[in-house]
């Protein structure tokens, strides 16, 4: 090489350092020792040792911890002879600024940590696969980069099939590839035909199936409106006074006295009653208190005022938690898609209310929260067919009756079967007729 081959070498490098490097001051500015060294040996890579030492000398920040250390090292009788050629510079470097030893182990599973946490978002691409007039097709992107990470991870070709379609890829996108999820060992053409896929395919596939999902989320979280009184979650009865207040006007009904008369009388509601914030439920008929009132000429004592329904305790009760909630009224739903109005049966049973009782003696079916019987039960009625669930399939005295037909019980005798009725068929024969008509013929010539 000549000097002047050497001297070019050496501007090019100086113009390189200046571009690329900037000077080192051993305080991670502009970056670490490492990185700095890195590129300092990429842009002096065609100038000589002593050139390089000389340059290294030069892209130190003046008054650095990397210049002081150079500036001890040539006041050093034992080093200033060495850091004039780097070959013999490099290892002093080395010794003050040790190379990190890179860890094999954390880079192999940071490259599967990538290829692991790896999923292919539809639903971000949607604004780019739904507009005919974008060239761009993010799914191939997406196919090359999860090759990439698949084949820098460990792993064999199977295991990078069967993570991708149980866990990369939606499963919608499976119905969209040729061969389904028969791929086998064949990483590659499962990334090719994945990166093949046609926007509006797969656009239209996303979009079925966000509307499913949507329309089961609506289905399942359905609740009835606040102001209207729920059928399935009831409280305990008012009393007798708040449930014959309605809001504008109220049919009250009068105790019978021995003057004959009018027993309905139409009353303004007081203003306080008017202000109640949960509408009471509707009164039982007039004409069932009218049967129940004394007869007009026997005296007669107002009826004692009856107490809010309370649930007797002891007695088993359905679960009335915020999620048995949420599961009868999934329930509800289920049933009424199913079966519609049509009466439960032992094999489809209607679901319970939640904090009702159970089904048992003396339970009122008609309400399902108190112990009493069902005709004079002043509570808000159950939906007819959990009536018809607690009073015939549920219901322990049914289930005994049902039990208890002739032929099952042990020891009852089963009626013979009845012999069918017959009847003599007579068949009456006519006799012969008499005179010229005979059985043979008589020739007169004999």
């Amino acid at each position: 090489m000549t000097n002047q081959d050497a001297n070019a070498d050496l501007r090019a490098a100086r113009r390189a350092l200046a571009d690329a490097v900037k000077d080192f001051d051993d305080e991670g500015r502009p970056c670490s020792e490492e990185e700095w060294r890195y590129k300092f040996m990429r842009a002096t890579r065609e100038v000589t040792p002593k050139q390089r030492a000389e340059l290294w000398a030069d892209s130190l920040a003046f008054k650095g911890e990397a210049y002081n250390w150079l500036q001890a090292q040539k006041k050093d009788q034992t080093n200033k002879d060495l850091v004039g050629d780097w070959t013999m510079l490099e290892p002093l470097i080395e010794a003050r600024w040790p190379t990190p030893v890179p860890d094999q182990d954390a880079y192999e599973e940071a490259q599967r940590a990538q290829f692991m946490s790896s999923f292919m978002d539809v639903q971000a691409w949607s604004s780019i696969l739904c507009d005919p007039t974008n060239p761009e097709r993010p799914q191939q992107q997406w196919a090359m980069q999860h090759r990439a990470r698949g084949i820098a991870c460990d792993s064999t070709n199977r295991d990078r099939v069967l993570h991708t379609l149980n866990f990369s890829v939606p499963g919608f996108v499976i119905s969209l590839l040729p061969n389904g999820r028969n791929y086998a060992k064949d990483f590659e053409t499962l990334c090719k035909h994945i990166g093949e896929l046609s926007n509006r395919d797969l656009y239209d596939a996303w979009r079925d199936r966000a509307l499913l999902e949507s329309i089961g989320t609506l289905s399942l979280s359905y609740t009835p409106p606040a102001s209207s009184p729920s059928p399935r979650s009831r409280s305990p009865a008012p009393p007798a006074t708040a449930r014959a207040t309605p809001t504008p006007k109220t049919l009250s009904v009068t105790p019978a006295t021995p003057k004959r008369g009018s027993l309905v009388s139409f009353d303004e509601t007081p203003p306080a009653a008017a202000a109640q914030a949960v509408p009471p439920p509707i009164p039982p008929p007039a004409f069932s208190i009218l049967a129940r009132q004394a007869p007009p000429h026997m005296p007669s004592t107002p009826a004692p005022t009856p107490k809010p329904l309370v649930v007797t305790p002891g007695r088993p009760t359905v679960p009335n938690t915020p999620v048995d909630q949420a599961r009868h009224r999934a329930l509800i739903l289920e049933y009424d898609q199913k079966f519609g109005t049509r009466r439960p049966t032992s094999e489809e049973h209607f679901p319970l209310t939640p904090g009702s009782l159970q089904p048992g003696p003396g339970v009122c079916f008609r309400c399902g929260m108190g112990i009493h019987g069902s005709v004079e039960c002043p509570n808000t009625p159950l939906d007819e067919r959990e009536r018809f669930m607690r009073a015939v399939i549920l219901n322990p005295r049914a289930a005994a009756r049902r039990q208890g037909r002739a032929g099952t019980v042990p020891g009852t005798p089963t009626p013979a079967p009845r012999t069918r009725d017959t009847f003599q068929l007579e068949m009456a024969t006519e006799d012969a007729p008499t005179g010229w008509e005979t059985d043979h013929y008589e020739s007169e010539n004999e």
